[in-house]
């Protein structure tokens, strides 16, 4: 049997790469066992909830299905069953798997996106604005959506009463800017750095006005990734947050499977 010959033996170099193949390994290892707990841990505490959900409905013949008490724990199951999703939905995301990419015209698919938040919200004023250019890029739509919705959601959570959503570029750049703004308190520039991190939640009144689980732009960040795109956060001078995403005029590789 061959055997690894002692890190002693080698020269500098050759000790520095297998100390950092070393520690690689255990990372990636680390890594594995992280994405194996997460999806063991939201696997076993689905049935569970199925079992309390299912007793409530039979609470419900009892109670009554307007009991307070009874309304209240429907709540909080459904608020787990909600960050079980997130959380494996960022945790399928992380892996940074190959994902599909279709041809799809990005104002029209914004714009629909837009209005069909508008019957969720009635009550914001939601607003739309792009050129007269058609901008057709390479996109996942299940993703891209899910995306946007998580940017949409966020920005009508803490909103006074308006969010803005804006496409436009010029032939010089080479992205196209899709923008989602809305008029709230704004995000302080301490919580600016970590705004992506997953779990992140910042602790100041734009965070206290709704409960989250700091998922929602961490998926966000994910999904922008896998499309070749960036997001970031920019200074405004004016109350509200105002995210960018700068997606390319052509998918790098052309469409990938």
């Amino acid at each position: 049997l061959s055997q690894t010959p002692s890190i002693n033996n080698q020269d500098l170099v050759a000790q520095l790469k297998w100390k950092i193949d070393s520690m690689s390994a255990r990372i990636q290892k680390l890594l594995d066992q992280k994405s194996y707990m997460i999806r063991a841990v939201s696997h076993d505490l689905r049935t569970p909830l199925s079992k309390a959900q299912f007793r409530l409905e039979s609470l419900a013949v009892e109670l009554g299905s307007n009991n307070p008490k009874l309304l209240a724990t429907k709540q909080n199951l459904n608020q787990l069953n909600l960050m079980i999703d997130e959380l494996l939905s960022y945790e399928k995301l992380s892996q940074n798997q190959s994902i599909k990419f279709e041809i799809v015209d990005l104002v029209a698919l914004t714009k629909q996106i837009t209005l069909d938040n508008k019957a969720v919200y009635p009550d914001i004023n939601f607003q739309f604005y792009s050129d007269d250019t058609s901008y057709m890029v390479a996109l996942n739509q299940p993703l891209f959506t899910r995306m946007l919705e998580n940017l949409i959601t966020n920005a009508a959570r803490y909103c006074h009463s308006k969010v803005e959503l804006t496409i436009s570029s010029t032939a010089e750049l080479p992205y196209i800017e899709l923008s989602v703004i809305d008029d709230g308190d704004g995000i302080s520039s301490q919580a600016k750095e970590s705004i992506f991190d997953p779990f992140f939640q910042e602790e100041q009144s734009r965070s206290n006005k709704a409960a989250g689980y700091g998922l929602g732009l961490a998926i966000v960040k994910q999904i922008v990734i896998q499309h070749n795109a960036n997001i970031e956060l920019a200074d405004t001078k004016t109350q509200g947050a105002h995210f960018i995403i700068k997606l390319p005029k052509q998918h790098e590789g052309g469409l990938c499977n």
